[in-house]
C-alpha cells in the first residue's frame, strides 16, 4: 500500500504540474514557425516573399488572448512580412468585448487580408457584420468568396479567401468567378483545412488555414487529428466535422496546405503540446527536394526553423 501511495502522490504530481503548464505557461507561449517553400510556381522576380499568418485569435475567450495577440503582432514587426493573411475566429463565439487589440497594427505592417471562422458567426449575422466592419476600419481587407490580386515586390499575388467553411458559407467557384487566365501564384486563406480535400485539382500554390489549434490538448504522436486530441472532442461533440489535418504541412490534390496552431484557447483555458504560433512563410523559385515525390510535403519544404519566445512578464 506504502509503494502504491507513493505512486500515486507522484502522479497527482506529474498531473497537477501539467495542468499548470497547460493552463498558465504555454498558452503564453509563442512559437515562431519559419518554413522557406520552394515551388517552380513562384517567378524569380517574387522569390523571397514573405508572408505572415496567424489565426484563431480568440478574443475575450480564455486567458489572455489580447495579450497573445499584441504579442503576436510584435513578432510580425519584427519579421516584417510582406503580406499578413488572418485565418478566423476573431473574437470567442463572436462576442465583442470591452478590452480588445489594436486590429491596425497589422496593416501597419504590411496589406493583411483575413477571412471569417466559425466563431465569426456565432452570434448571428448582426453582430458578425460589425465584426468585419470593425476589422475593415483597421486596415484589413476581408475575403469572404472572393479574390484578389496584389502587386509586392515588383510582381503579382493572387488569394483567394473563402468564407468559413464549418457554417457552410465557403464557396470557391464564387471565390474564383471571373478570374482572369492570367498566371500569377496563388495563395488560398481558409478558416479550415478540410476544405482543401474539396477543392478542384491543383487550385493554389498554398493553401493557409487554422481551427484546429494543433489539437490545443494534444498526447497524439501523429500529425493527422483523431481521439486523442482534445479539439477533435471538441468539433465531434458539437458535431461539426472532423478535420484530418492537425498541424503542419501536407499535400492535398496537388496544392501544399499548411494547418497552423492559432494564438487563442476556446472552451478549455489550455494548451499542451500545441504552443500558440505565427508563422512566416518565404516563397522561393525550386523545384524543392528531387528526393522525393511530388505528393510529399516535405519535398517543398527548403528550410525550418521553430523559436519560442516568452512574455517579458509572466503576470501580464
Amino acid at each position: 500500500m506504502s509503494k502504491f501511495r507513493t505512486f500515486a502522490i507522484a502522479g497527482a504530481g506529474l498531473l497537477g504540474t501539467a495542468l499548470a503548464y497547460a493552463a498558465l505557461v504555454e498558452p503564453r507561449t509563442i512559437i515562431l514557425r519559419e518554413l522557406e517553400l520552394s515551388m517552380p510556381t513562384i517567378p524569380p522576380s517574387l522569390d523571397g516573399l514573405r508572408i505572415g499568418f496567424i489565426s484563431d485569435l480568440h478574443v475575450g475567450g480564455p486567458g489572455d488572448p489580447v495579450g497573445s495577440i499584441h504579442r503576436a503582432i510584435s513578432v510580425l514587426e519584427e519579421q516584417r512580412p510582406d503580406l499578413i493573411l488572418l485565418g478566423g475566429d476573431y473574437y470567442d463565439r463572436g462576442m465583442r468585448v470591452p478590452e480588445e487589440p489594436d486590429w491596425s497594427r497589422l496593416a501597419a505592417i504590411a496589406p493583411t487580408f483575413g477571412v471569417p471562422g466559425n466563431h465569426d458567426y456565432h452570434r448571428g449575422l448582426e453582430t458578425t457584420e460589425e465584426v468585419m466592419r470593425l476589422l475593415d476600419d483597421s486596415g484589413i481587407c476581408l475575403l469572404r468568396n472572393t479574390s484578389q490580386h496584389v502587386n509586392v515586390r515588383g510582381g503579382t499575388v493572387r488569394i483567394i479567401g473563402l468564407d468559413d467553411p464549418y457554417t457552410g458559407r465557403a464557396d470557391f467557384g464564387s471565390a474564383t468567378d471571373g478570374l482572369s487566365d492570367d498566371f500569377h501564384p496563388t495563395i488560398l486563406l481558409t478558416h479550415a483545412g478540410l476544405v482543401a480535400d474539396y477543392l478542384p485539382e491543383a487550385s493554389a500554390d498554398l493553401i493557409v488555414s487554422g481551427h484546429t489549434h494543433g489539437a490545443q490538448v494534444s498526447v497524439s504522436p501523429f500529425r493527422r487529428t483523431g481521439p486523442l486530441d482534445i479539439f477533435w472532442w471538441l468539433d465531434y461533440i458539437k458535431g461539426s466535422p472532423l478535420s484530418p489535418y492537425r498541424q503542419g504541412l501536407f499535400r492535398v490534390r496537388g496544392s501544399v496546405l499548411y494547418v497552423g496552431n492559432g494564438l487563442g484557447t476556446t472552451s478549455l483555458g489550455m494548451r499542451l503540446a500545441a504552443p500558440p504560433e505565427v508563422s512566416i512563410f518565404t516563397l522561393r523559385h525550386g523545384t524543392g527536394s528531387q528526393d522525393l515525390p511530388c505528393d510529399h510535403p516535405d519535398r517543398y519544404l527548403a528550410g525550418y526553423r521553430a523559436t519560442r519566445i516568452k512574455p517579458d512578464n509572466w503576470l501580464t
